[in-house]
């Protein structure tokens, strides 16, 4: 069943059209609202204990898939709850930011920058309790950064604002790239996010996919326009593109 969901994530809004079997999403850029308000400085606290958010993405390991399972124990082994702090992601929802260690284990980070700044982000609402997690990769501009500012994180959820040049790696807990978003002076310039499709055998049934790195070139001259490239990835029987170490469909 497809879903439809819009969800301001990043700095930018994203349309999910759709998470095939292969837990990837399917996204198309949108404008932030026009008009956002403000959060008055409030004192944030959580009722959820360490245990209980270890436990919450512990929830994504799956007996078939092994390679993900392991990538999860790497998260909660890594996650300093010692620093973890809150803020605001809009008016009826916090984010839980938990910074990691210093440990490098996914393949999605990129070689040719500096090492990222890597949280975890759990979001928690007063009515559902958990209602999404996130890992999060960050490569400032700034190489003297060593952690995000005061409130960056209600900036991008909320304001949808940012004055943090760099580029943003959303990675769910199996380690599979969902969008990269790239900011410079406070607009979002670039986003890059894969697309798969299914390719079928004599019997209608999927037997692996087709995938292909989508790229967004962002312009805000008039109204705003996209520029979009597509470059072939080839196809793999696994929850990646080919190159990438991924459990099986």
């Amino acid at each position: 069943m497809r879903i439809y969901i819009i969800s301001v994530l990043l700095f930018f809004a994203i349309y999910v059209t759709g998470i095939d079997s292969f837990g990837q999403m399917k996204v198309k850029i949108l404008e932030p609202p026009s008009e956002v308000s403000s959060i008055t400085d409030e004192i944030l606290t959580t009722k959820l204990t360490k245990e209980e958010i270890s436990t919450y993405i512990r929830t994504f390991i799956r007996a078939t898939k092994p390679l993900g399972n392991v990538k999860i124990k790497q998260i909660v082994d890594n996650m300093q709850f010692e620093k973890m702090y809150i803020e605001r992601s809009n008016p009826d929802r916090k984010v839980i930011i938990i910074p990691m260690n210093e440990v490098y284990f996914s393949q999605n980070i990129d070689l040719n920058m500096p090492k990222p700044l890597q949280y975890v982000l759990i979001f928690e609402t007063e009515s559902e309790g958990i209602s999404r997690a996130d890992f999060l990769q960050f490569y400032p501009e700034d190489k003297t950064l060593e952690k995000m500012p005061k409130n960056a994180f209600k900036d991008c959820y909320y304001d949808v604002k940012t004055q943090i040049n760099g580029v943003y790696t959303l990675i769910n807990f199996r380690d599979q790239f969902q969008f990269e978003l790239t900011i410079k002076n406070g607009k979002r310039v670039k986003a890059r996010y894969w697309e798969s499709k299914e390719i079928v055998n004599a019997n209608n049934l999927v037997y692996c996919k087709e995938w292909t790195l989508i790229t967004d070139l962002l312009s805000y001259e008039g109204e705003g326009s996209i520029k979009t490239t597509k470059q072939p990835l080839g196809k793999s029987y696994t929850e990646c593109p080919p190159g990438y170490t991924c459990d099986v469909r």
